[in-house]
């Protein structure tokens, strides 16, 4: 896509419906299509599997970006602990994890003779 198609695009409302309407007619006259092309180029499916994922890791970032988690963890009898490969691209949040994982202390249940 030329800079021009995109401004042209964005900036022209019938220019971006005329484009819509050429992009279903091709769709259904090519029904199947990417069903087929994903079938037959796995390897294409598996990276893009790969770089949306990717996609979405960024984008729950930026929805993290400037906010803040609302909870004392000085108040916790437990050690607090963060990772993950996406913390350094946090700004301006005290705390922001994805998955948080308790793991409590078993004991064996007290057996009274009886």
């Amino acid at each position: 896509m030329t800079e021009y198609h995109r401004r042209k695009y964005r900036g022209d409302a019938e220019y971006r419906l005329v484009c819509r309407e050429s992009d279903q007619k091709w769709r259904d006259r090519n029904k199947g299509y990417q069903h087929h092309y994903r079938q037959q180029h796995p390897i294409y499916v598996e990276q893009n599997r790969r770089t949306q994922k990717r996609r979405d890791s960024r984008q729950r970032m930026r929805n993290l970006v400037k906010n803040n988690l609302a909870i004392n963890i000085k108040s916790f009898s437990a050690d607090i602990w963060l990772a993950g490969p996406q913390l350094e691209n946090l700004v301006k949040n005290n705390l922001a994890i994805s998955e948080v994982m308790i793991l409590q202390t078993v004991t064996a249940p007290e057996v009274r003779p009886g």
